[in-house]
């Protein structure tokens, strides 16, 4: 019981605000932890083993002074006036070809040849000599290791030596004989460790030892060629500790001081966030009745959010109550407008029913009346039915040729496909005092008018052939004629609403004893095929004259054509029903480009295989669509 006390006690607001007091506390002990950690490993650092700490101290100067000291160091690869200057010493100066000493920062630079002999030797005033002899060890130990770094004692200084032995720059792996040796030194005297202590904040000096003193190994020994000591290096921090202090201290201060004002700023803004300002949404909410606002405060599950749960179930349950007697205002309206509008639809019905009742008879009369008239159409419709086939049969029976076309034109192709039963298109074969000849035309229209005009076209042909006298009339002639005959018939004025019914046709006479071929067309096109005696295909385009066989307005006499036949010449009439053929892939018109090339490729054919290309290619190219109008293809071989 105690506990669940002390649990509601300390819960919403109060364990908010104690969680934050507890993380404060745990980041300030975190903080003091850490500083007194910092000290303690301060203070061990300066207490450990002094000789180790100024070894490792003098270690890292010494890396640093070899470190700047190898930037002017030379590889074993020489330049190659290092070696020209070994063989020809007088004739080579090496300020010519490389950096002047001082300004290398060298007390010493000097070169010597495989004898030991110096033939240039640079100084800064080391000593008055030109000449810095080494003795026979020195060039021995120099030889064997290449490479060496040692000491040298003077008086008051130190000089540090790097050696190196000299080769041909071609000689990158260092195999054949060194051409000489390179010497370069570097002076260890005040100037030198005056810098050094400066570089590194420390007090750094040199002490030369003689042979009788004991060496001490708590400092950095400088060694001859001989690996003998001959001078000690001293080092010694500054005030180091008493800096770790003033830094400690205030590093401890700002710490304080960034604690207090993390936990002023953390108090103001928990009081701000969890008590002011859901306060402050509280009022506004009583102020304006909108408890929409109240959702945040409702989720932090505190005293605050309690309250603000209860005020949004009051206003929820205020809206709930309003919303229920308005739909239940709304439901009587509507209920008594329902009741009015279904008396208003009973009287409606009723009239409704008895119109209803007055329209059924006479739909039921409306209904036996349109049976009857229907059964008349459908036998007035059998019966033109019957006559438009009768009437095609009519007009197969006249399209048949007057003579054995078998046997004067053995290879020949007639392709003849009406787009209804009747066709406007029509062929005709005669014979004429020996002469044959033969049209393909195409009337104005298709399917019974079409048909019409067509049956007039051969009766007029046949009526010119068989009452004419003259035995040498020719195809153009035949079409003047056959253009009066039209018109007259017809009556044909050319005035503006009258019929300009017409044909447009191709006429063609065949007169075996002459071998020759006469031609006369009315917007038609002959096609001639020519195979050359090199077994070329050529097809010539005869182009008739642009006007109708019927009424036109300045008529003139029809071109006459005439061609001397050879054997293998192929002649082909057409209507204009297969080039204007919708169809193919993108639904487009064959056009006559397309016709020629078809009539090309199937030259290796005979007429009759040709018929059944030209049927097929029909089809295919039509696929689903419509036929648009009467074809009619003719074909002639003259062998």
């Amino acid at each position: 019981m105690i506990l669940k006390k002390i649990t509601l006690f300390l819960g919403g607001i109060r364990l908010i605000l104690l969680r934050i007091m507890i993380i404060i506390l745990l980041l300030f002990s975190v903080g003091l932890f850490l500083f007194y950690k910092n000290s303690n490993n301060q203070q061990l650092s300066l207490d450990r083993n002094k000789d180790k700490a100024i070894r490792n101290s003098f270690d890292a100067i010494y890396k640093v002074k070899s470190k700047n000291f190898e930037i002017i160091l030379f590889d074993y690869a020489c330049y190659s006036w290092m070696v020209d200057f070994i063989k020809k010493p007088k004739s080579k100066k090496p300020e010519e070809y490389i950096t002047a000493t001082n300004e290398m920062q060298l007390s010493v630079f000097q070169v010597f040849d495989l004898n030991k002999n110096t033939v240039y030797c640079s100084n800064s005033g080391l000593t008055d000599n030109d000449t810095l002899l080494f003795n026979d060890s020195f060039f021995n130990k120099l030889y064997k290791n290449k490479n060496l770094n040692f000491f040298i004692k003077y008086d008051t200084l130190i000089l540090e030596i790097h050696a190196s032995t000299v080769h041909q720059s071609e000689d990158v792996n260092k195999t054949e004989k060194p051409e000489g040796y390179l010497i370069v030194g570097k002076l260890w005297d005040k100037a030198y460790i005056n810098e050094l202590s400066t570089i590194t904040n420390t007090k750094i000096y040199l002490k030369l030892l003689k042979k009788s003193q004991i060496i001490d190994n708590h400092f950095i020994q400088l060694k001859d060629i001989n690996n003998k000591t001959i001078a000690n290096v001293y080092y010694s921090p500054k005030t180091y500790l008493k800096n770790i202090v003033l830094v400690s201290n205030g590093f401890f201060e700002m710490y304080t001081l960034i604690i207090a004002l993390i936990i002023i700023t953390l108090c103001f803004s928990c009081f701000e966030y969890y008590i002011m300002r859901p306060i402050q949404i509280l009022d506004n909410s009583l102020k304006n009745g909108d408890f929409t606002i109240l959702g945040p405060i409702i989720q932090r599950e505190n005293e605050l959010s309690s309250l603000a749960g209860k005020i949004q179930e009051y206003y929820g349950q205020v809206d709930w109550a309003q919303n229920e007697i308005a739909e239940m205002n709304r439901t009587k309206n509507e209920l008594t407008q329902t009741y009015e509008e279904l008396l208003t639809q009973k009287d409606t019905v009723e009239k409704q029913n008895e119109e209803l009742a007055l329209q059924s008879d006479k739909l039921a009369s409306a209904h036996y009346e349109i049976m009857f008239k229907n059964n008349q159409l459908e036998f007035q419709n059998t019966q033109i039915t019957d006559s438009i086939k009768y009437a095609s049969m009519i007009q197969k029976a006249v399209l048949t040729p007057q003579f054995n076309i078998e046997k004067i034109f053995k290879d020949h192709l007639i392709f003849f496909k009406p787009k209804e039963i009747l066709s406007g298109d029509f062929y005709w074969f005669k014979e004429f005092y020996g002469k044959y000849y033969f049209a393909c035309a195409d009337c104005t229209g298709h399917g019974f008018s079409g048909a019409m005009m067509s049956m007039l076209g051969i009766s007029f042909l046949n009526e010119l052939t068989h009452h004419h006298n003259d035995k040498n009339i020719t195809p153009a002639i035949i079409l003047d004629k056959l253009r009066l005959k039209v018109v007259e018939t017809l009556h044909q004025t050319g005035e503006i609403g009258q019929i300009r019914d017409g044909m447009d046709i191709g006429l063609c006479m065949f007169d075996p004893e002459n071998k020759k071929l006469e031609y006369a067309g009315a917007y038609n096109v002959l096609y001639q095929i020519v195979i050359h005696t090199d077994n070329t295909i050529e097809l010539i385009e005869h182009k008739g004259d642009r006007m109708p066989v019927g009424i036109y307005d300045n008529p003139e006499p029809f071109t006459n054509f005439c061609f001397d036949l050879k054997e293998g010449d192929t002649f082909y009439l057409s209507t204009d029903g297969y080039i204007d053929q919708f169809g193919g892939p993108n639904k487009k018109k064959l056009n006559k480009q397309n016709f020629k090339n078809l009539l090309n490729s199937i030259q290796h054919l005979n007429l009759s295989e040709q018929r059944l290309y030209i049927k097929d290619f029909l089809k295919s190219w039509i696929g689903t669509l419509e036929q648009v109008d009467d074809i009619t293809v003719i074909g002639i071989k003259f062998l």
